[in-house]
C-alpha cells in the first residue's frame, strides 16, 4: 500500500486544518478503511511440521500502552456507574445528574439517579474517543507502510513540500492583500500569515513541526565526515561548513532541505504567533543539544546555525515590526491566559479524580469563567495541560505522563544505540516535534486541531521507523519489532478488538456527518450551512445522532419562535399556546438530560413552567419548579459572554415573579433582589445601551418608579 495513509494526511492542512465536519469525516473514513485493509493483510498463514496455523502480525511500539490505556479511560468516562461509585469518584457529576434528571418531575431534586456516567455530557467524549482511535490506527498504518529508507525519505519530502506551500501561500495571501483561504474570506487579523488555517496559532503549530523535520532530515543526510586528515587536527569553521554542504554528494538536496526550513521559519515569524515562535526556538535548541552531545554528530549542529542565520536575514529584509509589536503585548496576553487557566483549574478542583470528560470542557467553562473574560467565550482553555487536568483528572494526566515517559525512554535508548546517520537524524524528529507542541500547548490548543495531530502522528511514526534501519546508511529495509499472535489465542482477541474499534469509529463518523448535514451545530463557516433547519431535518439529525443535545434545543427553539410569533393571536393560557408548550418542553427536557452543563436549557425550561398558568397546582408546584430551574441556570451560567442575554432574561423572570408575588410583600422584595443580582451580572458582562434600555423599560413597566430604575442600572 506504499505511503497511501500519509498521502491523505497531507490533505488535512489544506482542508482548513481539518477542523470542519466535512473535512475530518472524509479523512477519518479513509484512514479507518486503510487500517481495516492493513489489519486483514496482517493475517498470515504459516506451515508447521504437521499443520497450518493463522497468525496476526502488527507493529510493536512503545506507544501501544498509551493508546490502550487512554482508549479504556475514555470508554470508562462514558460507562454508567452505580450511584455509590459515581459519588465516590465524582461527587460533582452526581450532583449535576440529580439536577438534570429532576427536569419534568414533580420533585425539585431526585435522590436516586440510578446508573450514570462520570462525564455529564457523553457526546463530546464519544467524539474524542473516535478521534483517538483514528489517530492510533493512523500511526499503525504509517509504521507498516513506511518500511524502507526510500519510502521514509519520500514521506519526509512530501511533508516538507506541504509545509513550504502552507508558508508561501500564507505569505502571498497576506502581503498581496487578498486575505483568503481558498474561497473563504478572512475578516480578522489581515496582517497574520496563516496558510490555509483559519487560526494563525494552529498554522504556527504546523510550521514548528515542519522546521523540526527539516533540521532532522538535513542532519540525516549529512553523513560522517571522512578524509585523510589527522584525528588530532581540528578543522576550522570554513572546513566544517564546506564539509557539511559537500559530503556524500548531497549538496543540492541538503541545501534545499535547509532552505525549506527557512521558508517555514519565515512563515512562523510572520504569523506573529508568540507561543509558536517560543515553542520553535525551544525545539531547535533541544535538537542542537542532542546533536552536540554525540561526538560523531557535533558538526551537524551547524545546521541549526545556518537555518537561524538565514531566517533572521530574510526576516529583517521583509520586516518584522508587526511581530515584534505583538511581543510588546506579551505581558497582557499572558495575564489573560493565566486568568483563563485559573478558571480551568477551578474546574479541575470539582472533578479531580476522573475529570469532567474529555471534550466537555467547552460546555462547562461558563460556570468557571471570571469577569476578566467577560467579553469572550473561549471554546478551549488555551492551555492544553490545564485543560487535560480538567477533562481527564488525575487519572487521565497520569496515563498521558506515564505513557509518554515510557515512549521517550524507549526512543532515547534506541537513538543512543544507533550509529547510522540517517537514523540518528530523523530519530530526533519526534522528540523535537513533541517538545515544540508541549511548549506551545501551554498557551494554545494545537492538539485539538485534527490536521496538526495527524501530522504529529506521521512525524512520530517516521522517527520510530527511522530508528530501526538495518545496514550501513539504511541500505536495507526497516525491521521494526512485531507482535506475532496465534489467531486461536490472543491474536483472535486483539483482532476482534481492533475490528470493533474500526467499525465503531467508522459508524459514528458517518452518523455524525449525516446528522450535521441535516442540522448544522458545529463551526462550519466555510460551507455556510443552514443554522435554522425545519423540524423534519432536525428530527432526522436526532435519529442519526441522538446524543447531541444541540439538536433537541434547536427543535425547542424552532417551536418557541413559532409560538412567540403567534403570541398576539394565541397568547399564554390559550389552547394553541399549550399545544406549542407540549412540543417545546419534551425537547428541552431531552436537551437537559443529554447536556446538563448548558445554562440556557435550564432557563428556557424554567420559563416554560412559568407559562403554565392554567395548571391547577400552578402556585403550589409549577411556580416553585420554575424558580428552581432559574436558580440552576444561574448556577451554571457563570461569567461567559454567551450568557449576557441569559442574565437579562433571568432578571426579567425574577422581575415578573416580584410582580406576581404582590408588590410590597417580603416575597416580592426577595424576588426583586434576585432580579437586581442578575441585572448587575448582565451589566458587568455588557454595559451597552441596548441592555440598559431594556432593563429600564421592564423595571418601569412593573414598578412605575424611577428610583427602582436607577437602582437596577446601578445609577446613584
Amino acid at each position: 500500500m506504499g505511503i497511501s495513509p500519509l498521502l491523505f494526511v497531507l490533505l488535512a492542512p489544506l482542508f482548513f486544518g481539518a477542523v470542519h465536519v466535512w473535512s475530518y469525516t472524509l479523512l477519518f473514513l479513509v484512514i479507518l478503511t486503510l487500517a481495516f485493509v492493513l489489519t486483514l493483510n496482517n493475517i498470515t498463514r504459516e506451515k508447521g511440521k504437521n499443520h497450518e496455523a493463522f497468525f496476526l502480525i502488527f507493529p510493536k511500539t512503545p506507544l501501544a500502552l498509551l493508546f490502550m490505556l487512554m482508549s479504556a479511560f475514555l470508554l470508562l468516562q462514558m460507562t454508567p456507574l452505580p450511584e455509590f461509585l459515581l459519588g465516590a469518584i465524582s461527587p460533582t457529576s452526581l450532583k449535576i445528574w440529580r439536577e438534570a434528571i429532576s427536569a419534568g418531575t414533580s420533585s425539585p431534586i431526585i435522590s436516586d439517579v440510578g446508573w450514570r456516567t462520570v462525564a455529564p455530557y457523553i457526546y463530546p467524549v464519544r467524539m474524542s474517543l473516535v478521534r483517538w482511535i483514528v489517530y492510533g490506527m493512523l500511526f499503525l498504518a504509517i509504521t507498516q507502510t513506511l518500511n524502507s529508507r526510500k519510502k521514509i525519505e519520500t514521506a519526509v519530502i512530501l511533508l516538507l513540500v506541504v509545509c513550504c506551500f502552507e508558508s508561501l501561500y500564507g505569505i502571498m495571501e497576506t502581503y498581496s492583500g487578498h486575505n483568503k483561504i481558498w474561497w473563504y474570506k478572512l475578516t480578522k487579523g489581515p496582517k497574520d500569515v496563516r496558510g490555509t488555517y483559519i487560526n494563525r496559532n494552529h498554522f504556527a503549530g504546523l510550521m514548528e513541526m515542519g522546521i523540526v523535520l527539516a533540521i532532522t532530515y538535513a542532519a540525516a543526510l549529512s553523513g560522517k565526515r571522512t578524509g585523510k586528515s589527522s584525528p588530532a587536527r581540528k578543522s576550522g569553521f570554513k572546513d566544517i561548513l564546506l564539509s557539511f554542504f559537500s559530503s556524500e554528494g548531497h549538496y543540492t538536496k541538503r541545501f534545499l532541505v535547509i532552505f525549506s526550513g527557512v521558508i517555514m521559519a519565515l512563515g512562523l515569524i510572520l504569523s506573529a504567533s508568540r507561543g509558536g515562535i517560543i515553542a520553535a526556538v525551544f525545539a531547535v535548541f533541544i535538537l542542537g543539544i542532542f546533536l552536540s552531545r554525540r561526538r560523531d554528530q557535533k558538526h551537524k549542529s551547524i545546521i541549526v546555525v545556518v537555518l537561524c542565520v538565514l531566517t533572521i536575514a530574510y526576516a529583517l529584509v521583509i520586516g518584522i515590526d508587526y511581530t515584534l509589536g505583538r511581543f510588546e503585548l506579551f505581558d497582557r496576553a499572558y495575564e489573560d491566559r493565566a486568568a483563563l487557566t485559573d478558571s480551568t483549574m477551578q474546574m479541575f478542583d470539582d472533578y479531580k479524580l476522573m475529570g469532567i470528560g474529555v471534550g466537555d470542557f467547552t460546555y462547562a467553562l461558563g460556570k468557571y469563567q471570571t469577569e476578566r473574560h467577560r467579553k469572550i467565550a473561549p471554546e478551549y482553555g488555551h492551555n492544553d495541560w490545564a485543560q487535560l487536568l480538567a477533562e481527564g483528572g488525575v487519572v487521565g494526566v497520569a496515563i498521558v505522563i506515564i505513557g509518554m515517559a515510557l515512549y521517550l525512554i524507549a526512543t532515547l535508548k534506541r537513538w543512543l544505540a544507533q550509529s547510522d546517520p540517517f537514523a540518528i537524524g530523523l530519530g530526533l524528529a519526534p522528540i523535537g516535534a513533541l517538545g515544540a507542541l508541549a511548549v506551545h500547548s501551554y498557551s494554545d490548543f494545537n492538539l485539538h486541531i485534527p490536521a496538526n495531530f495527524m501530522i504529529l502522528v506521521a512525524i512520530v511514526a517516521i522517527g520510530h521507523n527511522a530508528l530501526y534501519l538495518e545496514g550501513r546508511n539504511g541500505r536495507k529495509d526497516i525491521k521494526t519489532p512485531h507482535y506475532h499472535l496465534a489467531l486461536k489465542g490472543a491474536g483472535a482477541i486483539v483482532l476482534f478488538v481492533m475490528m470493533i474499534m474500526i467499525f465503531w469509529s467508522g459508524m459514528w463518523c458517518i452518523r455524525h456527518f449525516v446528522s450535521e448535514a441535516y442540522c448544522h451545530t458545529e463551526t462550519n463557516a466555510t460551507l455556510n450551512l443552514d443554522t435554522d433547519p425545519l423540524p423534519e431535518s432536525i428530527r432526522r439529525a436526532i435519529a442519526w445522532d441522538g446524543e447531541n443535545a444541540a439538536y433537541d434545543y434547536k427543535l425547542a427553539r424552532y417551536y418557541t419562535d413559532k409560538r412567540n410569533g403567534a403570541a398576539p393571536i394565541h397568547g399564554p393560557g390559550t389552547q394553541k399556546w399549550e399545544e406549542y408548550g407540549g412540543l417545546i418542553m419534551p425537547a428541552l427536557r431531552s436537551a437537559i438530560f443529554k447536556n446538563p452543563l448548558n445554562a440556557e436549557y435550564y432557563v428556557r425550561f424554567g420559563f416554560e413552567y412559568y407559562y403554565q398558568w392554567n395548571k391547577p397546582d400552578y402556585g403550589t408546584n409549577v411556580l416553585p419548579m420554575a424558580d428552581l430551574y432559574m436558580e440552576q441556570g444561574s448556577d451554571v451560567a457563570g461569567n461567559s459572554a454567551e450568557n449576557t442575554r441569559l442574565f437579562v432574561d433571568m432578571g426579567n423572570y425574577w422581575l415578573l415573579r416580584a410582580e406576581t408575588l404582590g408588590i410590597g410583600t417580603k416575597a416580592s422584595e426577595e424576588a426583586w433582589e434576585m432580579a437586581l443580582w442578575h441585572y448587575y451580572k448582565a451589566l458587568k458582562l455588557d454595559n451597552g445601551d441596548t441592555i440598559r434600555e431594556e432593563i429600564a423599560r421592564n423595571v418601569r413597566d412593573v414598578y412605575h418608579n424611577e428610583d427602582r430604575v436607577r437602582e437596577a442600572l446601578l445609577v446613584e
